[in-house]
C-alpha cells in the first residue's frame, strides 16, 4: 500500500482527528498512515511531539466535559406506550459520577482500604492492597492473619487478595 508523505498537511489533519477522537488508530487511518510511521515521527520530531501531546490533552478534556454532562446534567430518553412515543425521563449516568469523583478525591473515593488483624498479637493494620507489590502482599500472606469483616484466612485464598 502505498502511503502519504508527512506533509504540513498530513500533520495539520492527523492532529485535528486526534484531538477530535482522542484516538491515535483513528488519526492514522483517516489520514492513510501507519501508526508505527506516526510514533516513529513523534519521536524523531520534538514540536510534533508536543503538538500531539496537546492534541491527546484537548481531547482528553473533551471526554472530561462530557462525562461531568451525563453524569451532573443528564440526559432524556423517549419514554414509548404501545409503540408510540409519550415523553421523556430525564437519565443520569452514576457511573460517570463514580469516576469522576474517583479522579477528583481518589483519597475518599479511589480503592478501598482494608483491615486486617493478626490472630497471634490481636493488632489491628490497614493495609491498602491496591497499591501494595507483590512482595508487600507476599509478606502478609505468610503471616497468620484474618480479614475480620469475612474472618477469611488470606493464605487460604492468596490469589484473589493480588486481585483486589
Amino acid at each position: 500500500m502505498n502511503r502519504p508523505k508527512w506533509t504540513l498537511r498530513t500533520k495539520e489533519k492527523f492532529l485535528e482527528v486526534l484531538r477530535e477522537r482522542a484516538n491515535v488508530t483513528d488519526a492514522c487511518k483517516a489520514m492513510g498512515l501507519a501508526r508505527s510511521g506516526a510514533y516513529d515521527r513523534r519521536q524523531s520530531d520534538p514540536k510534533f511531539a508536543r503538538e500531539w501531546d496537546t492534541a491527546a490533552a484537548e481531547a482528553a478534556d473533551k471526554l472530561e466535559a462530557e462525562a461531568w454532562r451525563r453524569a451532573t446534567e443528564g440526559w432524556d430518553e423517549p419514554v414509548f406506550y404501545q409503540g408510540v412515543e409519550v415523553g421523556t425521563i430525564r437519565k443520569y449516568s452514576d457511573r460517570m459520577l463514580e469516576l469522576l469523583l474517583t479522579g477528583a478525591k481518589p483519597e475518599k473515593y479511589g480503592k478501598q482500604r482494608h483491615e486486617i488483624t493478626t490472630k497471634s498479637t490481636g493488632q489491628l493494620h490497614i493495609y491498602n492492597v491496591a497499591q501494595m507489590t507483590d512482595a508487600e502482599l507476599d509478606a502478609i500472606i505468610g503471616t497468620d492473619v484474618y480479614i475480620p469483616d469475612n474472618g477469611r484466612r488470606l493464605e487460604d485464598d492468596p490469589p484473589k487478595l493480588r486481585a483486589v
